[in-house]
């Protein structure tokens, strides 16, 4: 197994961790949209459009509780990134990602909620799209994602629990 394949496993097995979080912390039920990702788990699952190219690339999970409903996407991160000109740590996602949760928001009514997970710091940080927005700082360059990437001041989103209380058995 290469090393992607290992790290892709791995955030597998988070986001299966979160969902169970979620369920228990919110007393949500939950529709793991990431079963759906073709016959070999290799496609991002879209909300398909007659124009192909305004398919939109849709969050991992969708999330009921208490008569409200959004999408989660999970992030899982070995750790948070020191910004060398800011000397802030910051986490992120690909810009590609990030605009498309922005649309799937507009097209379904629907709010989406980001989580990063951190191994390092052993937490789960996570806000809504648009609470995320005022921090973003977007890199427009290719040498992280093709088409650039969006950041985070780390501890500017808020904390919404300790790794501690969330079991996952990973090999990193």
């Amino acid at each position: 197994m290469s090393q992607f394949e290992t790290q892709l496993a791995i955030g597998r097995e988070y986001e299966r961790k979160a969902a169970q979080w979620l369920q228990e912390s919110r007393s949500a039920r939950i529709l793991p949209v990431y079963d759906y990702t073709g016959s070999e788990g290799e496609k991002a699952p879209k909300l398909r459009s007659l124009v192909a190219s305004e398919s939109l690339v849709v969050p991992d999970l969708l999330i009921c509780a208490s008569g409200s409903t959004s999408w989660v996407e999970v992030k899982y991160k070995s750790k948070a990134s020191l910004h060398v000109n800011t000397a802030t740590y910051e986490t992120g996602l690909p810009l590609r990602l990030w605009l498309n949760y922005k649309h799937v928001q507009e097209v379904s009514g629907l709010p989406v909620e980001i989580i990063f997970i951190h191994r390092k710091e052993c937490e789960i940080r996570g806000a809504m799209w648009n609470d995320l927005k005022p921090i973003s700082r977007v890199y427009h360059g290719n040498a992280m994602s093709p088409g650039g990437m969006v950041f985070f001041p780390y501890y500017k989103i808020p904390l919404l629990a300790s790794l501690d209380g969330v079991d996952v058995d990973d090999a990193a």
